[in-house]
């Protein structure tokens, strides 16, 4: 399979993932053919692009972070959780922190596994796939940081958590395309607090979990909010969900941005602010278990030749192993290149993505 940004999609293409709006129901399933009215569709949601099945990279398997029944059914209990503040009904939390443990458990069992942004973004509706993505990078950071699994399970918890607060703040805002004024800004920032005193409504008692929730727009250098804090006042749930936020958002296309920012741009943006808006060592741990070229991307090399990233390692995410097609009027057969350890390619460096 490989990936094909919405604004390439060509009728044709045959769908290579299923594709969920946000019901949870398939909105296009895999083996279907695109038409016009199915890319005109795909244009207008919260969707990069999608995954694409032909011949030339039929071999190359996107493997999931977890298991897609699972995912269906996490969906389906944090979009449960944050209905619960319109229907003013009390949600049962049991469910979904019983989901987190499988969740935890499965990333926890993979050893040599990369994330790929584009396999986490599956469904239309951008403000609880943005919970269930920050949840998912959250845990695979504190998997590498070897937290104990209870540990793993609140920083999950607290994780997809984290926004909960905006279903307090006017969708208007929320929904707004374009900058926000003072007076909106004003209103958006008080999500941290609405979220946190819900999370203690509705029982949830452990102050990490609770200040993860509470200070995940707290900054390293103290320039974010609500308290301004700096450094290690910064609770260790928060600064993880801080930088795992920040990604997920600008990977993601959004109602007042035009493009999601590319997997490598968004590397390089983390790896810039590492010192100043997070925590160093947390950003250098944060983008090794990051695919910078997430497999199925459509790439090209410094010596000119064009491929599909067919594979990444674990610590080296910008030196992939890719599957290079060449030309039809160059007659030769697709091949592999590992920019990691071919000592042929040690020079050769992936210059562009192509869209």
């Amino acid at each position: 399979m490989r990936f094909v940004t919405a604004k390439s999609l060509k009728t044709g293409m045959i769908v290579g993932r299923n594709f969920y709006n946000n019901s949870m129901c398939i909105m296009l399933r895999k083996g279907v053919v695109l038409t016009d009215s199915y890319i005109n569709a795909i244009r207008r949601v919260n969707i990069s692009g999608l995954y694409i099945d032909d011949i030339e990279t039929r071999d190359i398997i996107i493997k999931p972070l977890i298991d897609e029944d699972l995912k269906l059914k996490f969906a389906a209990e944090v979009k449960n959780i944050f209905s619960s503040i319109q229907t003013m009904v009390k949600p049962e939390t049991g469910v979904i922190e019983s989901i987190i443990g499988t969740i935890t458990d499965q990333i926890s069992k993979k050893t040599d596994h990369v994330v790929s942004m584009f396999d986490l973004k599956s469904f239309d509706d951008y403000t609880f796939q943005h919970s269930i993505d920050v949840c998912l990078l959250a845990a695979v950071t504190g998997k590498a940081f070897n937290l104990s699994p209870h540990l793993l399970n609140q920083l999950a918890l607290s994780a997809v958590y984290h926004d909960i607060g905006k279903m307090y703040v006017n969708p208007k805002i929320i929904n707004k395309n374009g900058p926000l004024n003072e007076a909106e800004n004003n209103e958006m920032r008080i999500h941290p607090q609405k979220g946190f005193d819900y999370m203690k409504k509705l029982g949830i008692t452990r102050n990490d979990v609770l200040n993860g929730i509470f200070q995940h727009h707290e900054r390293y250098d103290g320039t974010g909010y609500p308290q301004g804090l700096a450094g290690d006042d910064i609770s260790y749930f928060a600064k993880i969900i801080a930088l795992t936020d920040v990604f997920d958002a600008i990977t993601s296309k959004r109602p007042y941005y035009e493009e999601a920012m590319l997997p490598s741009d968004a590397v390089e943006f983390i790896m810039a602010l590492g010192g100043r808006h997070f925590d160093l060592e947390l950003t250098n741990v944060f983008i090794k278990n990051i695919s910078a070229y997430p497999v199925g991307l459509t790439i090209k090399l410094s010596n000119g030749m064009v491929g599909v990233v067919a594979e990444n390692y674990p610590g080296y995410t910008l030196r992939p192993l890719v599957k290079v097609l060449p030309k039809k009027e160059e007659g030769s057969h697709p091949f592999f290149i590992s920019l990691k350890s071919d000592r042929d390619a040690q020079n050769i460096t992936i210059t562009e993505v192509v869209r």
